[in-house]
């Protein structure tokens, strides 16, 4: 990789990556790696080690920063040694508090998701253990009835893929792990997809996620495909992934983008919709209705302010 060979020939002393970017960077023999620090997504307990080993006996070490990324800072940090990965401690000037769903502070110990401490990344590392994958993935989605976990894996180059070979992994998984840890759906990938800073793409493998053969149910009539054509749009989804039951959220958006929404609308319908309106209809379907609805009214006002003029 020309990379490891750059940080060699140019003396580099301390490298900023993702743990995607480390990984590819120890897949390639070269000088030793300088010190670096790793952030950006988690690191799953195989890198862990693999990193251990890679600076032990070294001056040069290797750090795992962790902080919010709505901010893209840096909030804790721990130096990378022993057996299991860990966040470390706050750094300088920073308070760290783990709280419930309603912003509420939680004792030390208390478990989460129907009384369980369920961590994808280490079912992640699970699937990562089967025979014949090479990389695997898992998020967990807010469902209808609560959270649930989906999972990606890629094929290694030799495995014996054949029709059901998802569902013998997470038949073998179900044997290993506890049930509130096996994932729901897992869907085979090429590749798991990355951001342009090599981070695992969070955004698209959630747009995966909505796409359940048998049950998509495309946009019906002009409003609703324009309306997934302006989420496909804001989102930087691909339409396909879009039908009437999709749901905003679950593909990525946020409170900012929401507001984006709101003007979208307006501009492509010429309707005015409350940020809390559209919370409130988050699917596709119920957002068209609501559209539809507004686009009524005010027709009608029209129709009447015409009249009272003649």
């Amino acid at each position: 990789m020309q990379l490891r060979a750059y940080l060699a020939r140019e003396s580099i002393q301390v490298l900023d990556a993702t743990p995607l970017q480390v990984e590819a960077l120890l897949e390639v023999q070269g000088a030793p790696l300088p010190s670096v620090v790793i952030g950006g997504e988690a690191i799953n307990a195989t890198l862990w080690g693999r990193i251990v080993a890679h600076y032990a006996g070294r001056a040069e070490g290797a750090l795992n920063a962790y902080g919010p990324t709505e901010t893209t800072v840096d909030a804790t940090m721990a130096r990378i040694e022993g057996p299991l990965p860990r966040i470390g401690r706050p750094m300088a000037n920073v308070r760290c508090l783990v709280l419930d769903r309603q912003g509420q502070e939680q004792p030390e110990g208390v478990p989460g998701m129907d009384g369980y401490r369920v961590e994808p990344q280490e079912v992640a590392q699970a699937l990562r253990a089967e025979p014949g994958v090479a990389a695997a993935a898992v998020i967990a989605r807010e469902g209808t009835g609560g959270l649930r976990l989906a999972g990606y894996v890629v094929a290694s180059m030799d495995a014996p893929v054949a029709a059901g070979w998802e569902d013998d992994v997470l038949e073998r998984l179900r044997v290993k792990l506890p049930s509130c840890m096996v994932p729901a759906t897992l869907m085979r990938l090429d590749q798991l997809p990355t951001t342009v800073n090599g981070k695992l793409d969070m955004r698209a493998l959630s747009a995966l996620a909505t796409v359940h053969p048998g049950s998509y149910r495309s946009p019906r009539d002009a409003t609703e495909r324009r309306l997934a054509e302006i989420w496909a749009e804001l989102l930087g989804v691909d339409m396909a992934n879009i039908g009437l039951d999709a749901d905003i959220f679950a593909l990525g958006a946020h409170s900012m983008l929401m507001m984006l929404l709101t003007v979208a609308i307006r501009d492509a319908f010429g309707v005015e919709l409350t940020l809390r309106t559209l919370f409130d209809a988050p699917r596709l379907e119920a957002m068209a209705a609501l559209v539809s609805s507004a686009q009524a009214v005010v027709d009608s006002e029209s129709s009447e302010l015409e009249h009272m003029q003649w």
